[in-house]
Order: structure tokens, then C-alpha cells, then sequence
């Protein structure tokens, strides 16, 4: 036995019964019955202990069912393989029917479609997809019948129809991006709608990085190939590794990003504007780039600014031609002296004596000079050492 996750039961394909483990039970999805297995005649029995009128229901139902197929001339048998499917199939889609035989439902094929291959790692490999006669839509974002997560596939990939009349399905491409191929055959352009295309049993349908196989099947009856659970059981089951999972996390992050334009155009290069010159590009070409870190060439009152100044550059770009500043050229000419005062004396109470140029640092310094000789000349212990002189001297000789 296989168990089948969508339903929680295990399938039995053997017997093609359902057996449900809580219940004790096999269940018959064709009938909607639960079965008994009676060891001594070796045959499968309604349950009796389900209530009386759900019994009685099902065997109403199950007596309509074998009376509608008395009706019909083409009987099905349940282990029917796969060149009898193709044959009846094909007898109806040319219109070989039986004088007085309707089409039922329950006769009605329904597509499945597999996954066989696959190089996406978001599409697990042997999902299973159910289109019934009623149609429906392949696609990667919403509700379609055929939710298939594929980079390659669109929003809204493609249609699947039924026709009775030749009970045939058929498949359209909706002006997806990528396009859509039927056994290696692509069915339009990008972004143009296709031709309605016949798909039957064994037709091969590739979207994006997957390949899907088609099985048409009448009614509810199954094949080895795309039965659920005969089909998990086949494919192999690989634990990835730590690395591929990193990898896979960078790669889905990346695709989340991508979704929603974040960080798109970050990393791009500039883009060249038609018409516009970069002079700034053309003067670090010309005249070099100044490395990083470099200090610029400071003034002093006692060195003459040199040419590479930046303000010697920019004055010179002003139509300076050396000498004094103004109209006339009659600015002064000579650096402005640092002229060194006694602290909250006023101009003109001792004639000021120039320095050479005082930096910040070294006027603090000397401020601390002054501040340790006027407290070293008030210290208690130098007094002791004048006392100590004083006593020596008084002595007579």
C-alpha cells in the first residue's frame, strides 16, 4: 500500500481500493462506499455498521450505475490498458457511436497531467493535475486547475477545453512570455494567443523548465503512471545538503527581491546621457587625481604660497597676476603679524612684540607654562628651603 497525503488514506492497487486505518475500512472512490474484507469468502462487503439509509443510498446509487451500463454498448473494464484507451477514444472522436447510446458522464475522459522532468527546484517532480470536461487554466499565481510554480510559466499561461462532440481535449496558449510546446512543437510567439492544439494520451506538454505527460483516461480509471501514489513512490527523495539549502535561500531571496524591484539598478554602471560632456571626468584626466588622504598645501606667514595652492590656482583663474589684491594692485602685500599682548592689558599699555607664527597648540602650551611657575613660586615647600638658607647664613663664622 501507498499513502496517497491529499486524502490521508492508503492505496491499494491491487484490489483499487482506498483503506482508511482510523475506520478499519476500505474505501470504494468510485462508489463512495466503505468496504469490509471477509476473510472467509475472500470478497469485499458493504459495511454494516454505517447507518441503514446511507447503505440503502449507495446501493440505489450503485444499481443506477450498472443500469447505465447496460445501456451503453461499449463496456469498460477496470484493468482496460493503454492501447484499448487510445482505441475507444479514438472511435468516438470519429463519431463511431452505437444507434440509442448516449455519452455519459461517468464515460466522459479526464486529463491528467504529470510532471516527469523538471530543473526548477520550486516544482516537485511527479506532481499530479486533474482537468476534468469542464476545463480549466495553467498558470503560476492564483486559481488554475494546473498551479504550476515554473519561473517559465505566466500568470496565465494557457487553457485546456473539452469538446464532446469529438471528445477531444485541446490546449491554448494565452500570450504567455515564454511560450508553450506540445511534443517539441512550440504553439505561438511570445505574447500572441495560439490555435486551439488536440492533446491526448502520451502527449508531452513543456512549460518553462517543466515537462508534463498527459493521460486520458475515461471516467474515474487510473494507469500506473499517474496514479498519486504509485507516483510518490517512484520518484526519489534527495536531503539537501546545507550548502544547497543557502543556496537555494540566496536564490529564492533574490527572486523575492527581483518580484517587488528592490535593489534593482543599485549595482548598475552609470548610464551615458546623449549629449553630455563630464568635464570633471576629463580634468582628473588631463591634470591626474590627488590621492586619498592628501592634505592641501596650507598658508603661512613665513613661506610664500606656492603654486599648487588651491587658492594661488583660484586667484589665478580670477586674472591675478601676483602682486597686491584690488583695482589698482595696492593691497597690502605683507602677511599680518600675530602680535603676543600681557593677558587683559589694553593696546597701549606696553609696545606689542611680533611673533612668528602661533599655532593654537602652542599658545595653550605656554598659557600652562605660565600657570606652573606662578604655582611653584607660591608652593608651602619652597619657603622651607629659603628658611633652611636664611639660617645658614645667619650663623656665625
Amino acid at each position: 500500500m501507498v499513502l496517497e497525503e491529499t486524502s490521508g488514506l492508503y492505496y491499494d492497487y491491487k484490489s483499487g481500493y482506498y483503506y482508511d486505518a482510523e475506520k478499519s475500512l476500505f474505501y470504494d472512490g468510485n462508489t463512495g462506499t466503505y468496504l469490509k474484507y471477509n476473510q472467509e469468502t475472500k470478497e469485499y462487503v458493504v459495511d454494516s455498521s454505517l447507518p441503514a439509509e446511507e447503505v440503502a443510498a449507495q446501493r440505489e446509487l450503485k444499481a443506477r450505475k450498472e443500469q447505465m451500463k447496460r445501456h451503453t454498448v461499449r463496456k469498460r473494464q477496470l484493468s482496460e490498458d493503454l492501447d484499448q484507451t487510445d482505441s475507444n477514444c479514438a472511435k468516438k472522436k470519429n463519431g463511431e457511436r452505437d444507434e440509442g447510446e448516449e455519452l455519459q458522464e461517468s464515460d466522459i475522459p479526464c486529463i491528467r497531467m504529470v510532471v516527469v522532468n523538471t530543473e526548477d527546484e520550486r516544482v516537485k517532480l511527479g506532481s499530479l493535475y486533474i482537468v476534468t470536461y469542464k476545463g480549466g487554466t495553467i498558470g503560476s499565481k492564483g486559481s488554475h486547475e494546473v498551479l504550476l510554480p515554473d519561473l517559465g510559466c505566466s500568470k496565465l499561461h494557457a487553457r485546456i477545453t473539452f469538446q464532446s462532440s469529438n471528445c477531444t481535449y485541446y490546449l491554448r496558449d494565452l500570450g504567455s512570455r515564454n511560450g508553450t510546446w506540445v511534443n517539441g512543437k512550440r504553439l505561438s510567439v511570445s505574447k500572441e494567443t495560439s490555435k486551439d492544439i488536440p492533446i491526448g494520451h502520451n502527449t508531452s506538454v513543456q512549460i518553462g523548465k517543466s515537462k508534463l505527460t498527459c493521460h486520458v483516461h475515461p471516467g474515474s480509471e487510473t494507469c500506473l503512471e499517474c496514479e498519486p501514489g504509485v507516483i510518490k513512490q517512484n520518484c526519489p527523495t534527495e536531503v539537501p545538503s546545507a550548502p544547497d539549502k543557502e543556496e537555494q535561500r540566496k536564490q529564492e531571496l533574490s527572486e523575492l527581491k527581483r518580484s517587488y524591484g528592490i535593489g534593482i539598478g543599485l549595482n548598475d554602471g552609470p548610464r551615458p546621457i546623449h549629449g553630455f560632456i563630464d568635464r570633471a571626468e576629463e580634468r582628473r584626466r588631463i591634470h591626474g587625481v590627488d590621492p586619498v588622504g592628501a592634505k592641501p598645501e596650507t598658508a603661512s606667514v613665513d613661506q610664500a604660497i606656492g603654486g599648487k595652492n588651491k587658492g594661488f590656482r583660484m586667484l589665478e583663474k580670477m586674472g591675478w597676476e601676483g602682486g597686491g589684491l584690488g583695482r589698482g594692485k595696492d593691497g597690502i602685500k605683507e602677511p599680518i603679524r600675530v602680535e603676543q599682548r600681557e593677558k587683559l592689558a589694553g593696546l597701549g599699555s606696553k609696545p606689542p612684540f611680533q611673533t612668528q607664527s602661533v599655532s593654537a597648540t602652542e599658545q595653550k602650551r605656554n598659557e600652562i607654562w605660565k600657570k606652573t611657575q606662578k604655582r611653584f613660586t607660591k608652593a608651602p615647600l619652597l619657603n622651607v628651603f629659603n628658611q633652611e638658607s636664611e639660617d645658614e647664613d645667619q650663623k656665625p663664622s
